[in-house]
């Protein structure tokens, strides 16, 4: 339902191809294998590292299969025929006759982000109110109508966008448009489904205490950004979610759901021009009206290198992110940072996995991601230790992130990075709702229209000089900040080398 909360308990959707590394984000996160490529996603799905120890030998299993030399020819995909209604929503479409189905994702460009202060977690909350009864159906009413026609209709929301998916029979394409026109213009949000799922959210937060690895990403976010919104959970806190009333979700909808602030993606079997036919019909009368986007604050990153424990004495084990600031997915230094990243810390052969735990056995777990949204999202090293090795695991870290930021990469290191990418990237497009989430992408963060096409020359083009030049501008090393969750009287001794450590209770700062 809510990006962090499915990272919580360890997945995204319920459909397969969409449980994964974020947005979602198989978005940003399934098998090893597709999450090398689903970590280029603004938006973070639940990664590898979330998930029970039985599922990680599965993904050993799939690594070891998907990273075998793999067909890497580049794609040849038309591009979406583009119609923009006069009421502003444009609508993006591109046939598939492969099955007979059709998938269409409407986006709204709020998220998160768009929360008013005090009021985080609205974002998610409206998303998933949507389906809670609409054009006059209860939402008992609603999940009979979906599930009689076969089909699937969710809604998301990340930082930055709010996301609504269907899946249906091509025959069925316009009941399944007529109910998303019903839930996107016609919401009920009953006090009644305003109060269950607020309370659902509360029980999820309450739920998620006992996960260190989202705990431990949730305080990062919150010292990185500060106040600015990618600094709050997009699931809120206990505070915030509990003060949400049915006023301020009508109220998060007038504002931001307007067809001049929204775009839909549909991919399937389906003919244009029947198509725009139907979305007219269905959304023509939609009301245009000016929407005030909320500007976000400018983020300027960390300065030196600062320590912040988060005490948890029951804590047998430390959870530690390292970081800074990382790049928005619009970056012109996206792709260097990719193929960087995949020799650096992506998956079982990066060197961080190589280094910090087969040779030196700190750690079970470890890697580092980029999840890329509209502004600069983080550069983050994440793993966890014994509460004796914390200071070990550190050093370890440090000194693999200095070494690649002082040699770079070998042109070995380059090709098998760049053969695996580009070898993935394929699987990642098979099936209609794997394209509309890749088109919704690229409308979403205006990247190239070839973006798909150029997908492969795109990661080729990258040489050794551009690796080098991106790990010492992006992967931080003298600016960095160290998030440790754990008990901080074994822990403290350990990290003060490190730089000023400021010490917070787990208890008070939730």
């Amino acid at each position: 339902m809510m990006e962090r909360m499915r990272r919580a308990v360890g997945g995204e959707k319920g459909r397969m191809g969409e449980w994964a590394y974020g947005s979602r984000k198989v978005w940003e996160y399934g098998s090893v294998g597709v999450r090398a490529f689903y970590s280029l996603l603004p938006y973070p799905h639940t990664p590898i590292r979330l998930l029970p120890f039985p599922f990680r030998l599965f993904a050993l299993f799939l690594f070891l299969l998907l990273t075998a030399p793999a067909h890497s020819a580049d794609i040849v995909l038309p591009s979406p025929q583009r119609t923009v209604l006069p009421n502003g929503l444009t609508v993006l479409i591109l046939p598939q006759e492969k099955l007979p189905l059709v998938v269409f994702r409407m986006v709204i460009r709020a998220g998160a982000a768009a929360d008013p202060d005090g009021k985080a977690g609205l974002a998610n909350l409206t998303a998933s109110l949507l389906k809670q009864g609409a054009g006059g159906r209860t939402a008992a009413q609603m999940a009979e109508e979906v599930e009689f026609l076969g089909g699937s209709l969710e809604a998301e929301s990340t930082y930055d966008a709010t996301f609504i998916t269907g899946q249906f029979l091509s025959r069925d394409m316009e009941k399944g448009l007529s109910l998303l026109a019903d839930i996107l213009i016609r919401p009920s949000f009953t006090d009644e489904e305003v109060e269950r799922e607020r309370d659902q959210m509360l029980a999820t937060l309450a739920q998620s205490r006992e996960d260190a690895e989202y705990l431990a990403d949730i305080f990062y976010n919150r010292f990185l950004f500060g106040r600015h919104p990618y600094g709050r959970p997009d699931l809120g806190t206990d505070t915030s979610v509990a003060g949400l009333t049915r006023l301020d979700v009508v109220e998060f909808h007038r504002r931001y759901y307007a067809p001049n602030n929204a775009f839909v993606v549909v991919v399937g079997d389906v003919k244009p021009a029947e198509t725009i036919r139907l979305v007219t019909l269905l959304f023509g009368t939609w009301s245009r009206r000016a929407v005030v986007s909320r500007p976000l604050p400018h983020t300027t990153g960390l300065q030196g290198r600062r320590v912040w424990l988060v005490d948890k004495p029951d804590m047998t084990q430390s959870q530690v992110c390292i970081g800074n600031l990382g790049i928005p997915r619009n970056h012109p230094d996206f792709f260097p940072v990719v193929v960087a990243n995949t020799v650096f810390g992506e998956g079982f052969t990066s060197r961080l996995m190589n280094e910090v735990r087969v040779n030196r056995g700190l750690t079970y777990s470890i890697g580092s991601v980029f999840p890329a949204r509209k502004e600069r999202g983080a550069f983050l090293i994440y793993t966890s230790t014994r509460n004796e090795t914390t200071g070990d695991l550190i050093d370890a870290v440090l000194a693999e992130l200095k070494r690649f930021r002082e040699d770079g990469v070998s042109e070995t290191e380059l090709a098998a990075a760049q053969q695996y990418l580009r070898g993935q990237f394929p699987l990642s497009l098979e099936g209609p709702e794997a394209l509309v989430e890749q088109i919704a992408l690229i409308e979403l963060y205006q990247l190239p229209a070839d973006s798909i096409r150029t997908y492969s020359q795109r990661i080729q083009a990258v040489n050794r000089a551009d690796v080098l030049r991106v790990a010492r501008q992006y992967f931080a090393y003298e600016s960095l900040g160290i998030v440790v969750l754990g008990n901080t009287a074994q822990v403290k001794p350990q990290v003060e080398r490190f730089g000023p450590v400021e010490a917070h209770v787990f208890d008070e700062e939730w």
